[in-house]
């Protein structure tokens, strides 16, 4: 196993550290003193899942996280404390809520935890804004101090939340974005967005706006080397880039495709959501891409539809495909998209589910033999990983 990242270049000035255990989240001790071997834990139980496929001698390459502050993207629940202070909780065994201790959440990013701290006493000294609210999402930019809060409420808002949400964000600073939302009703006072992006480890530097309400990547640091490594398996393995065209699954907001968009002619993303879709098309003109094409599908639609009628999609735009990517969500790929998968040369498979992704295996290494794997540690202090895969069809001459 290569070890391709110094853990010393990671360091995110996390807050001090506080103890917490969940059924999902091991933070019972400091895990900055045992990450090496937590980390290679999870490495040996993803290995060991993925033992009977990978090529013998194949060298694995692992990217940790730090520990601790790495997670932009942060969901609680409000519930009153012993003094009946509104206070940060999680969902711990159905119902349960754990309250955080000192409304911290040391895997957070510093930004984000400040403003835990700092938007409480302000939400309480409000009764409009404190009446009836039950949640709180937070989602931080790695690249500048800004955060977005959305507040939820369990009771409906109407126009006059306005005002007083409008004074909790100058008390707040320019940096903080407020947003407000109850069933069918929705309010922003300033922006519903955030820039992030990453600077590649081949000088260049890419920018994505995000939005409130569609995903967005929770780990920066994995997400930039995440973007590293599918660069690299470009420029590695397929000299022929240049002269053939991309075709990606689970686009997104076209993170992907606009890190790989100089090394194809031409690439075509898929994506479910309407809202991403159009947030791609902007992050496309955000960084002058001008060779990619986003289509507002499911991903098993399109392929149902792809492989036999492509000019319903393509129009006569000429296109050659050899090399298609999928970024799919935990549960996997559903056997439309397998099918659609397999018929190309070069695979690129980003796993958020490796289990889920070792089942899909026992079909595309019908057809594909695995060329390169890497190991991610999306979520440290909890069991999740993330697993890339480069494939290859083989060649049976």
């Amino acid at each position: 196993v290569l070890q391709v990242q110094d853990m010393e270049e990671l360091d995110t000035g996390s807050p001090a550290f506080q103890p917490i255990v969940l059924n999902y989240l091991d933070l019972s001790e400091d895990p900055r003193a045992s990450y090496d071997k937590t980390w290679q834990a999870k490495i040996d139980k993803v290995l060991g899942w993925y033992e009977d496929v990978l090529p013998k001698g194949l060298d694995v390459e692992r990217f940790p996280s730090p520990p601790l502050g790495y997670r932009s993207r942060c969901r609680f629940v409000i519930e009153n404390d012993e003094n009946g202070d509104p206070a940060y909780g999680m969902f711990v065994n159905g119902p349960t809520v754990y309250l955080l201790p000192n409304n911290q959440f040391p895997i957070a990013t510093k930004q984000i935890n400040k403003l835990m701290l700092d938007i409480l006493p302000l939400v309480k000294s409000r009764p409009i804004l404190l009446s009836g609210w039950r949640g709180i999402t937070f989602i931080s930019s790695s690249l500048n101090d800004d955060v977005i809060a959305i507040l939820t409420y369990k009771t409906p808002i109407d126009e006059s939340w306005v005002p007083d949400a409008t004074w909790l964000k100058n008390e707040l600073g320019d940096n903080i974005q407020i947003a407000g939302r109850s069933k069918g009703v929705y309010f922003k006072i300033g922006r519903d967005w955030l820039l992030d992006g990453h600077k590649l480890s081949n000088g260049r530097e890419v920018v994505y706006k995000y939005l409130d309400n569609a995903f967005c990547h929770p780990n920066p640091h994995i997400a930039t080397a995440t973007a590293n490594w599918l660069s690299s398996r470009i420029e590695q393995n397929i000299p022929e880039a240049s002269t053939t065209d991309l075709l990606e699954l689970y686009c997104g907001n076209g993170n992907h495709s606009i890190v790989l968009s100089p090394y194809f002619r031409k690439i075509v993303g898929v994506e479910i959501r309407d809202i991403l879709c159009e947030t791609a098309k902007e992050n496309m003109v955000m960084n002058g891409v001008t060779n990619v094409d986003v289509i507002n599908l499911p991903s098993a639609n399109f392929s149902k539809q792809f492989s036999h009628n492509p000019k319903k999609f393509l129009g006569e735009e000429e296109y050659e495909f050899k090399t298609i990517l999928v970024d799919p969500p935990r549960q996997g790929l559903d056997e439309p998209t397998i099918d659609l998968i397999v018929g190309y040369q070069n695979i690129l498979y980003v796993s958020c589910g490796p289990e889920s992704c070792k089942r899909d295996l026992d079909t595309i290494l019908k057809t594909h033999e695995i060329k390169d794997f890497a190991v991610f540690d999306l979520f440290p202090c909890t069991k999740h990983s993330e697993v890339c895969l480069f494939l290859v069809k083989i060649n049976k001459d």
